[in-house]
């Protein structure tokens, strides 16, 4: 599971592994999608520098991410990579509000499950503990204290 930004780019990989189909979309809210045909893929690649190169961007944000979350899976227990995975979340989505990190996306705790590579337990009993430590707010959205 990945949670992308306005203007992302996403399953390139079934242009560049040839033929790797998507498995599952979900939005989160209204979207606009634009599926590119390999042909048009090629076009552009070949001749629009700054598509090639947000595109080559978007290839090493990710793979830089998924170096980090395998590290993850090999350094920490399942408790403390969902607080690693969580502080990364608010990171990289998250607003700074008076002090805090505020994230204002509709994920269950199921979504946080496998966003995070945890069980759906692990992020109930790790939010209750943020909570219980008064480092997490869970009203309207999450709120993290820096």
């Amino acid at each position: 599971m990945e949670i992308l930004d306005p203007g992302a780019i996403f399953s390139e990989d079934s242009f560049l592994f040839l033929g790797r189909e998507i498995e599952n979309i979900v939005a989160l809210e209204d979207s606009t999608i634009a599926l590119i045909n390999e042909s048009i893929m090629e076009r552009e690649l070949e001749s629009n520098p700054d598509f090639t190169l947000k595109l080559l961007r978007t290839l090493t944000r990710r793979a830089l991410l998924y170096s980090e979350r395998l590290l993850d899976f090999g350094e920490y227990d399942a408790k403390k990579r969902t607080k690693v995975s969580l502080n990364r979340l608010l990171r990289v989505h998250g607003k700074a509000k008076k002090g805090h990190l505020f994230l204002d996306l509709p994920l269950t705790q199921e979504d946080m499950a496998s966003l995070f590579g945890v069980s759906r337990v692990t992020v109930a009993q790790t939010l209750k503990d943020l909570r219980s430590e008064g480092k997490l707010d869970a009203g309207n959205g999450l709120r993290l204290r820096e």
